[in-house]
């Protein structure tokens, strides 16, 4: 393929090719951020005995004004017998409700004199018997609780747990291989002359661990097609995404897209009409993905966020779609744009209006992205673009949004 998509078109072409991986039964505890793929009906009911909703006294079948204290019920004890007429107990949040309980008197409505229990005032008998907790008025057995396609997030585990699931199926995270190209890389520490270390690798694998996703990195391969070659294929096999970084131009030394074609790869794509990173190469062989990300720092991590999370998204059963955000300028962008251009910024929220600053214009791509938190994209042009203009964004997501300062108190 060699005409150059824009980013929409290459995000849809990824929706319509990227197909979740085959359900998995995993852990519970293994199971946070990932989709479910299966239905979840309740196997039992929720609560499974009836229970006090407050600490207080769960009185005896009849109301009256004073009561004989019998006992206690902490939450996980509980009281052997019915209670009779006149018989209350000392009962707590959560503990299981006698037999015979008419209803809860919370503990503030109550005076306790040894082992006399008062009411004070007269109460409503339907608002001590609306303080028990009936069976499965929560959750009914045999219920659907969770559909196939949601992702597990906290609340989603805590039902789970509390429902007695040790195991669940879910849309697994794609395995990756992640390998940097280039003879002049070499590991951390190893200085020699003309080279120097494969960064890239580190931060592309700090980027896919944030993700949870599991990552196998591989030493720097020199360019050499054979080599290459010989490692993307060694692979393939093994995981569900290879991503390589660096060599997708169109130079001598450039063999990315050449392994790609000897591995037997189909080429989605190999430009995106955005800069920096627009020079990726997306393949597939089979159900296994190719990524050619371009060698630049920067560039390499403009194309992760945009088009490698997506894929991987995708490929865990999850919403490919990126999501836009508006925000204002803080400062003019002078900077020429030949094409769509995704610039780093900090984003920050100043009294519900999102201000958005670029960072380390001109310093090189080593240090681009350092402090931001987002992407502002710009559409081409040659004129600035003045302060205070609405443009979109979209969160890097790497951590916190809106790191404030301690004094904008507006964000509090």
């Amino acid at each position: 393929m060699s005409r150059i998509l824009e980013w929409e078109e290459a995000l849809s072409l990824l929706n319509k090719i990227a197909h979740p991986l085959p359900p998995k039964k995993v852990p519970l505890a293994e199971a946070a951020g990932l989709v479910l793929a299966e239905e979840i009906t309740s196997p039992v009911s929720f609560p499974p005995f009836p229970r006090s909703r407050v600490d207080g006294y769960a009185l005896g079948p009849s109301l009256s004004q004073e009561y004989r204290l019998v006992g206690e019920v902490p939450a996980g004890g509980g009281y052997p017998k019915p209670l009779g007429p006149g018989e209350a107990v000392r009962i707590f949040t959560g503990a299981p409700v006698p037999r015979g309980t008419i209803g809860i008197l919370p503990q503030e409505w109550a005076q306790e004199e040894g082992k006399r229990l008062h009411l004070p005032f007269k109460v409503d008998p339907i608002v001590l018997a609306s303080l028990i907790q009936k069976v499965g008025e929560e959750i009914e057995q045999g219920e659907k609780i969770l559909v196939p396609g949601m992702p597990l997030t906290p609340p989603e585990i805590g039902l789970l747990a509390a429902l007695g699931f040790r195991e669940v199926t879910v849309r697994p995270q794609p395995q990756v291989a992640l390998v940097a190209v280039g003879s002049e890389l070499r590991d951390i520490g190893e200085w020699e002359e003309s080279t120097i270390p494969s960064s890239n690798l580190f931060a592309l694998e700090a980027s896919l661990r944030l993700d949870g996703v599991q990552v196998y990195s591989f030493p720097p391969v020199p360019d050499d097609l054979k080599n290459l070659v010989s490692l993307i294929r060694s692979k393939l096999d093994l995981v569900d995404l290879v991503i390589t970084c660096g060599g997708t131009g169109e130079g001598k030394y450039d063999f990315t897209a050449r392994a790609f074609i000897e591995v037997g790869a189909e080429f989605l794509f190999t430009r995106v009409n955005f800069r920096p990173g627009g020079r990726i190469i997306v393949a597939r062989v089979g159900s296994r993905f190719l990524v050619g990300l371009p060698g630049m720092p920067s560039a390499a991590l403009v194309a992760f966020h945009l088009l490698v999370r997506p894929l991987i998204k995708a490929l865990a059963g999850k919403e490919l779609r990126p999501c836009f955000w508006k925000g204002i300028l803080v400062e003019q962008v002078g900077k020429e744009r030949r094409q769509r251009v995704f610039l780093y910024a900090r984003a920050r929220n100043v009294q519900g209006i999102w201000e958005l600053t670029p960072v380390n214009l001109g310093q090189g791509a080593l240090k681009a992205g350092i402090g931001a938190n987002a992407l502002v994209d710009l559409p081409p042009g040659t004129s600035p673009i003045p302060r205070e203009t609405e443009v979109n964004f979209i969160p890097l997501n790497y951590g916190p949004l809106l790191p404030c300062p301690l004094e904008d108190k507006s964000n509090i």
